[in-house]
């Protein structure tokens, strides 16, 4: 795997340089048609298992103990010493810094510029400034993405802002959805909207330890059944999946909606869109992509963790253009707060144990 890089970066990409719709598509299109064809995992009757009991399972897998000392915190010892702890997704890996960077896209986006790391055009607001974020949304004069400073599992998030009705709109979603942790930055985020694949990397140390696509529910044609044959069993597992299927979302009524001939045979190897959001609550799913990712795209996901100080460990949320190349990628955010369990059960392909890592991690830096 890569180490971090010492080359700079741009802070962002040239104006304009952001890829149309038909290309959007496209990107989504081609990655579909190469890495969508693996059948989704069959997890039978099994149960999502939290981030405190992975942590604790890899933990005592190295033959170390675990042991609560306050509410959810919980640390974890070998050889008579402190060997790290965890307290919910918030790992001993993440410094003060990293901790409070995880709280604020603002604070993480200062540290990304400051390490030459491309990110979007963008700026931030009180929730009261509603009028100067229009103001600065209309001098823009492009697609915009609106969303909470802090939020979970992509609450708050509107994209493809395109006027002043959606916007004000997308305002009030993101005041009334940001997260409510204590020290959380309760400011809206206001930046320009990028096309691209979204990708959640997780990186510990030096090291990228997962990899996976958030993409929109989909089916791949056959050839030999219909649309509807394809798009009830995608949805039917996507039901059955223990961490998705408790997001509702009606598959068939979307491709309804979006003109896809139900009844028709599928065209072989075509993807079809059963949605229009990668986040699961909307009907996302996700692919795991950890032995495809480029290393150029590894550098640069770990390039992004070590802009932020002490952070060892934390989520890294990408817009790329494809697997293989760093053109026109963009970081969207570096969090140490960032859940461990999609990894463990993703939509399709191989599951990571990303729990094993950190308490390795852990391990390692307390060694000596």
């Amino acid at each position: 795997m890569p180490r971090v890089s010492d080359t700079a970066r741009p802070s962002g990409p040239a104006p304009g340089s952001t890829t149309s719709p038909t290309d959007a598509f496209e990107v989504l299109r081609t990655f579909l048609a190469e890495h969508g064809g693996g059948t989704p995992v069959d997890y039978s009757e099994t149960r999502v298992q939290s981030a405190a009991t992975l942590l604790t399972r890899a933990a005592r897998r190295r033959k170390l103990g675990v042991s609560k000392v306050y509410r959810n915190h919980q640390i974890i010892t070998g050889g008579g010493r402190v060997v790290g702890g965890f307290a919910g997704h918030l790992t001993s890996l993440a410094s003060d810094e990293a901790d409070r960077a995880a709280l604020s896209i603002p604070r993480v986006r200062g540290l990304l510029t400051r390490a030459g790391i491309p990110i979007p055009e963008g700026s931030w607001f009180a929730p009261e400034d509603v009028e100067a974020g229009a103001a600065w949304f209309s001098e823009l004069g492009a697609e915009a993405v609106v969303k909470p400073a802090f939020s979970q599992d992509g609450a708050g998030v509107t994209r493809h802002v395109r006027d002043g009705e959606t916007f004000r709109a997308a305002w009030e979603n993101a005041v009334s959805r940001r997260g409510e942790a204590v020290g959380a930055d309760s400011a809206v985020v206001v930046e320009r909207h990028h096309s691209g694949l979204d990708l959640r990397v997780f990186v510990v140390g030096e090291e990228l330890v997962a990899a996976m696509a958030r993409v929109p529910l989909f089916c791949l044609g056959d050839g030999r059944r219909t649309v509807r044959e394809l798009a009830s069993e995608a949805a039917a597992r996507r039901e059955a999946h223990p961490r998705l299927g408790t997001h509702a979302h009606d598959a068939l009524a979307h491709a309804e909606a979006s003109g896809i001939p139900l009844d028709e045979i599928s065209e072989d190897g075509r993807p079809y869109l059963l949605g229009e959001d990668v986040a699961a609550p909307a009907g996302g799913v996700t692919v795991d992509v950890t032995g495809a990712l480029g290393e150029e795209l590894q550098t640069l996901a770990v390039d992004a963790a070590w802009a932020v100080p002490g952070c060892k460990a934390a989520g890294v949320d990408l817009l790329v253009q494809g697997l293989e190349s760093v053109g026109e990628a963009v970081v969207l955010d570096v969090d140490a707060r960032a859940g461990i369990a999609a990894h463990q059960y993703p939509w399709i392909g191989r599951r990571r144990a990303v729990a094993d890592a950190i308490v390795q991690q852990m391990a390692a830096t307390t060694r000596g």
